[in-house]
């Protein structure tokens, strides 16, 4: 039993869906000890929590395309800053970060933290290449197996306990080193009610955060250059954007296409909703490096989708049958696949494939992962929580 646990959920970023990570992984853990989260300010209340402690405004954006700009060093100290007062305010016994990869390179070379500390990575890629035939450039690769380098030098500190991933194949190779263990995070299970099923599925749907890096111009290529399909865009818009949307959208609206824009965030439901009603789901993510919830959440409602041809995305959609991986850069060729998924009947035929895939990803399935990494905690007894903290994690007097 480890019930006499004190489990911190710690995430500074906000938006998207980390949210729904605390929530879910306070749900799986319910019954495995005290839990804890310490997150942005503005956090609704969520069940199974014994106290929130609120960090303030959550992590700013950041420019993803400039690894190395100076801003990336200043906000990842600033987190730990944060985990710091965190650890020395509520003694944890065990700490999961749950989203690692933004101050993973500063954290490996910090002193030992007086608890076990989890952390969900979300980017692995160096076995892109040879696992999933995706070519890296040399930068790209560079970045890849200097994170592989990180990750190394974590799994053999003496405070880390695991390593959870979204990439099921990482995990696996990750788990063949020596190092804490490492498991495959299925992404957390979808929860809302199914909605009914729609009358008559229309167009194509894209859903989620709206951002550059979503790949909506790639969607917008593809309609002026014929494909004369209704367009849903739904999700909340990422801060600068919303000019560009506007411009994207006229642009499709010319070519003759219907465009309807739902730009705010969304419940699940609301999101399931939205994904329901359509034929597909258009994913043309440019460079994308991870699992996609909308992925999921368009399994769960049936509805098949059209990915970009590179990485785990479109691994996943061909191995599993869930639509169509196709060059999105390609409009003529992104084109094709949205005429050919809104084709009359077309979504029916993918249906067992994606209910399929969608059971992978159960509650069940959830909660052995997240409790995987405290089966064998007996290494680091609650007592730990009442040791003197490290010189760094010192409260400071007020």
């Amino acid at each position: 039993m480890v019930s006499e646990l004190r489990i911190l959920l710690f995430d500074w970023t906000a938006g998207g869906h980390h949210h729904r990570y605390v929530q879910r992984f306070a749900q799986a853990l319910d019954g495995n000890g005290e839990i804890a989260a310490a997150i942005p300010d503005g956090a609704e209340s969520i069940p199974g929590l014994a106290r929130i402690l609120p960090l303030g405004p959550a992590r700013p954006a950041v420019d993803v395309r400039l690894p190395l700009a100076p801003q990336h060093k200043e906000l990842a100290h600033r987190e730990l800053a944060l985990l710091d007062q965190a650890i020395a305010e509520l003694r944890p016994d065990h700490v999961v970060h749950l989203y690692a990869d933004p101050v993973l390179r500063r954290l490996v070379g910090r002193p030992a933290y007086p608890c076990k500390v989890t952390l969900c990575v979300f980017f692995p890629r160096a076995h892109y290449p040879s696992v999933y035939g995706t070519h890296l450039g040399a930068a790209e690769l560079a970045r890849a197996w200097f994170h592989e380098y990180l990750v190394t030098r974590w799994r053999g500190r003496p405070d880390a306990n695991a390593i959870l991933t979204l990439d099921e194949a990482a995990a696996q190779r990750w788990s063949r080193r020596t190092g804490a263990p490492s498991y495959w995070l299925p992404e957390p299970p979808v929860v809302a009610p199914s909605p009914s099923e729609a009358a008559q599925r229309v167009g194509c749907v894209m859903y989620g955060a709206l951002a550059p890096r979503k790949g909506i111009a790639l969607l917008a290529d593809a309609v002026a250059a014929g494909a004369i399909v209704p367009v849903h865009i739904a999700g909340s818009v990422e801060p600068g954007f919303e000019t560009e949307l506007a411009r994207l959208v006229a642009r499709m609206q010319a070519a003759g296409a219907e465009v309807t824009v739902a730009p705010r965030s969304h419940s699940e439901a609301e999101g399931l909703t939205a994904l329901a009603q359509a034929c597909c789901a258009v994913l043309p993510y440019p460079r994308h490096y991870t699992m996609s919830r909308v992925l999921l959440e368009a399994a769960h409602v049936g509805t098949p989708v059209v990915v970009h041809d590179r990485g785990m995305l479109a691994y996943l959609v061909r191995r599993h049958g869930l639509g169509v991986a196709v060059d999105c850069t390609d409009a003529v060729a992104l084109r094709r696949a949205l005429l050919d998924l809104c084709e009359p009947g077309r979504t029916r035929g993918f249906g067992p494939a994606l209910a399929r895939f969608a059971a992978r990803y159960s509650s069940a399935a959830f909660r052995e992962a997240v409790t995987a990494p405290f089966r064998s905690v007996g290494s680091h007894p609650a007592a730990t929580r009442n040791a003197a903290l490290p010189r760094h994690l010192s409260v400071p007097a007020n």
